[in-house]
């Protein structure tokens, strides 16, 4: 049924229909089920139709009324889970629910549309023709029809045949009337049960060789008859109903007129299936092949449905060391609710060894077996080794870089390097701290590692570092290393005054405004804007520094240029920036000839100091540019990553 259905027959298959064919193994009780209000799993039988990818679960008896029961598809990240044909699973666990019918409209079968107590208002019409007259109908479940009904007037008189088609006008059954009442219900039973399918329409009917039927006209105009698991068709469901044929003889009823209930009805009682399915394991803990188990972990094995659980037993369920064949001295429980058997050693096992599981299958007892009796189909079984000895032994790191007693310049990044290494495992991660072992933070590698720290605070600072191993023992002592914090160097800038481009004059000559993304790793201030000049790039060149939303912090006017190199403005007042956040630097080139060299953010940035020239990527493109205006433009086009040679004059305080 559908999530949130109401009113859903009590033996109303489920069904889930997929997107690709899956693989019929994984379909099965661990990955499709049915649950009741008190989560109790619902017993049920399993079919997967490759031709319609429709998943289909059967309850093995009929639901309870008035009762919500959620399904679920079971996916995700651990088996069990439905799988489709190349093995990819289902992205997550689908559950839905529905509500079965009401208990006042659930009967006890054999079960009909009508109890023994309805009538009709018109119970014999004025009409002495000979004709058949019928119902079209459907039932919930698989099963049987058993017999036929009718509501006899006082007028419907003679020898009365029940029938049973297919909607095609196949008669399945037959059977003569007698003895009858003078009126009221009359009932036949066929010498066969006829097997009938679920939520498929057929037709019964009866011969009345001297009229006088039952009829209420428009009764099937605007409802049907639904007492679960048998359902009358409202007409237009499949055509008209009910349904009549003239004629001397019995015949299927194809004609219908003015929707009338002709009052016929059906015997239907359900089919139980019988259970001969096996059972299969559908996951065990260990995994197959699984390596480093806890020697003292418990072995289990989740089964496709409910076992017997007498049958779970020492003698049923065993483990072995793979090597010389030990059995392992431990205890054997069942879990019904999760259909689950548990094997608990009586001593941990032997590290770095290989065991091997066996549950009993096949004709030979004792073995599993399933509620039904049937059983696993053969031996299962599957091997793991344990882990090794635990390791007690703590790893070691030690600090390559800076040497012992360097000076190192505060709101600059300091690269500290040092390599690490464990004895009987290896090392998870290193640990660094740069106020004493305050606080720590993970540095990038392990056997050789780094980690970046920006001083701020001159004077004496102590770096330790700690490796940590994948036993979770942790280095005691940390190593240490002392360094002098001095002064930091600035007003700094990105590029010192020797770096040059390798094309310092590109050959446009169109207005451009052509600029740089940067950002500090300390907060600071801008006191003015650099750049590179070329032959050519001549005019009044004017400086910007923008926000990265392009909001204008300053500008100013390069005054006393040189022909070429390196030109500075500075700002009549020092902008102050946040840490760590993005800003634009830019210049506006009145004729164009800018410095340009393509592709130089593509794969680095510029790291100096406290500034960094962003590579393309970290923030969008960088370097950018805007063409035209007669004054300072925000730039934010970029072609091929290009360095335009744009640079900032930063210090720490104004």
């Amino acid at each position: 049924p559908a999530a949130g259905a109401t009113g859903v027959g009590l033996y109303a298959p489920v069904t889930a229909t997929f997107s690709d064919a899956l693989d019929p193994a994984s379909v099965n009780a661990s990955t499709f089920e049915l649950r009741n209000a008190a989560n109790a799993v619902v017993a049920a039988s399993l079919s997967y139709d490759a031709a319609t990818r429709t998943a289909t679960l059967t309850p093995s008896a009929g639901l309870a009324p008035s009762t919500t029961y959620t399904a679920t598809l079971r996916g995700g990240a651990s088996d069990p889970r439905i799988k489709d044909l190349a093995g990819n699973p289902l992205a997550s666990s689908v559950s839905w629910s529905f509500t079965t019918v009401s208990g006042s409209e659930v009967q006890t079968c054999p079960c009909s549309g009508w109890p023994s107590t309805a009538s009709p208002t018109n119970p014999s019409v004025n009409d002495p023709g000979a004709l058949e007259l019928g119902v079209k109908f459907r039932v919930d479940v698989d099963g049987f029809i058993t017999g036929v009904r009718f509501y006899k007037g006082a007028n419907n008189t003679g020898t009365h045949i029940g029938n049973l088609w297919s909607l095609d006008g196949t008669r399945l059954a037959t059977a003569q009337f007698g003895p009858e009442t003078a009126s009221g219900w009359q009932q036949v039973n066929f010498a066969t049960p006829v097997s009938v399918k679920a939520n498929t329409v057929y037709v019964a009917s009866y011969f009345a060789p001297n009229g006088g039927y039952a009829g209420d006209n428009n009764f099937f105009a605007s409802t049907g008859v639904n007492r679960a698991p048998v359902h009358l068709l409202q007409s237009g469901e499949s055509g008209g109903n009910g349904v009549y044929a003239y004629g001397s003889s019995s015949t299927f009823p194809t004609e219908s007129y003015l929707a009338t209930n002709y009052w016929v009805d059906v015997l239907f009682s359900p089919a139980t299936p019988a259970d001969t399915t096996a059972p299969t394991v559908s996951s065990t803990v260990p995994a197959n092949a699984a390596t480093g188990v806890s020697t003292t972990a418990a072995v289990t094995a989740t089964f496709s449905e409910a076992l017997d659980a007498a049958t779970v037993t020492g003698s049923t369920f065993e483990l072995r060391s793979t090597t010389g064949g030990a059995l392992v001295n431990a205890a054997v429980a069942y879990n019904a609710a999760t259909r689950t058997a548990t094997l608990t050693p009586a001593a941990a096992l032997a590290a770095s060894t290989s065991y091997t599981a066996t549950l009993k299958g096949g004709s030979s007892v004792p073995v599993i077996k399933d509620q039904a009796g049937n059983a696993l189909a053969g031996n299962v079984q599957w091997s793991f080794t344990t882990a090794a000895p635990a390791d007690t032994t703590a790893p070691t790191s030690s600090i390559t870089s800076p040497a012992a007693g360097a000076s190192v310049p505060a709101a600059a990044e300091l690269s500290i390097t040092g390599t690490a290494s464990d004895v009987g495992g290896t090392v998870s991660k290193v640990e660094v701290s740069t106020d004493g072992g305050g606080s720590w933070q993970t540095a990038t590698g392990t056997t050789s590692w780094r980690f970046a720290w920006m001083p701020s605070t001159e004077g004496s600072a102590t770096i330790l570092s700690r490796a940590v191993d994948d036993s979770g023992n942790v280095q005691s002592p940390p190593a240490s290393r002392t360094v002098t914090v001095i002064a930091a160097n600035c007003p700094c800038s990105a590029w010192p005054a020797s770096a040059a481009p390798t094309r310092a004059s590109d050959p446009d000559t169109r207005v451009v405004n052509v600029g740089v993304k940067f950002r500090s790793s300390v907060a600071g201030y801008i006191t003015g804007i650099r750049f590179y000049k070329g032959t050519g790039n001549t005019g009044t060149h004017i400086g910007a520094l923008w926000s990265s939303t392009g909001t204008l912090l300053a500008s100013a006017t390069f005054v006393n240029e040189t022909a070429t190199g390196w030109q500075q403005v500075n700002f009549a007042k020092p902008v102050p920036i946040a840490a760590n956040t993005v800003y634009v630097a830019s210049y506006r080139a009145p004729r164009g000839h800018y410095a340009s060299d393509e592709l130089y953010f593509d794969q680095r940035g510029v790291d100096a100091g406290p500034l960094h020239l962003l590579r393309r990527g970290e923030s969008g493109g960088n370097g950018v540019y805007i063409y035209g205006g007669t004054a300072p433009k925000f730039p934010t086009s970029t072609y091929r990553a290009t360095n335009y040679w744009v640079d900032v004059v930063f210090q720490l305080t104004p």
